[in-house]
């Protein structure tokens, strides 16, 4: 993954699309969170400060897992449409930048052929997580993005009794 960030990826920055520079916190999330980059038994939980840059890194390793890895799964889960929306966006605009042809690629799936897939949800807005889980089957890994802020606390708890049972 690291050799692929250096030589492959790039991510939007000033001036558009540019080279991803770890930051101090990116570097410390991959050593403190080593275990579910390398999708270890278990389950990591991270809580993180907002504008570290932690959910540009999360869709970099997604996309290279799907790339990379036949049969992946993995499920992203926003609080609302609108985060969902621009997680979705911002996958794109890398995917397309990295060279990384996506063939399904829509607000519910992202797929590479030959690869894996990412499948999008969100938890208040027009999809349900258990929704998520039913198209998805079984899955190696998940993210909830911006889980410390939902607009309705009880649907986290909703979320994650629907995660527990599929994941691989």
């Amino acid at each position: 993954f690291r050799r692929w960030l250096r030589q492959v990826a790039l991510v939007p920055g000033k001036g558009g699309m540019v080279p991803p520079v770890l930051t101090e916190a990116q570097e410390g999330a991959m050593l403190s969170l080593g275990g579910f980059f390398r999708l270890d038994a278990g389950w990591f939980a991270a809580v993180k400060a907002r504008q570290v840059g932690m959910t540009t890194l999360l869709l970099l390793w997604s996309l290279w897992m799907i790339a990379n890895t036949p049969g992946f799964v993995i499920i992203w889960v926003s609080p609302h449409d609108k985060i969902a929306a621009e997680v979705l966006a911002k996958f794109r605009a890398i995917a397309t930048a990295c060279g990384v042809r996506l063939t399904r690629d829509n607000a519910e799936h992202s797929e590479v052929e030959g690869g894996g897939r990412i499948v999008w949800s969100s938890i208040g807005g027009s999809l349900a997580t258990a929704d998520v889980v039913g198209r998805s089957g079984t899955f190696h890994a998940a993210v909830l993005t911006e889980i410390a802020y939902p607009y309705e606390p009880e649907l986290v708890q909703v979320a994650l009794d629907a995660l527990m049972p599929a994941l691989e």
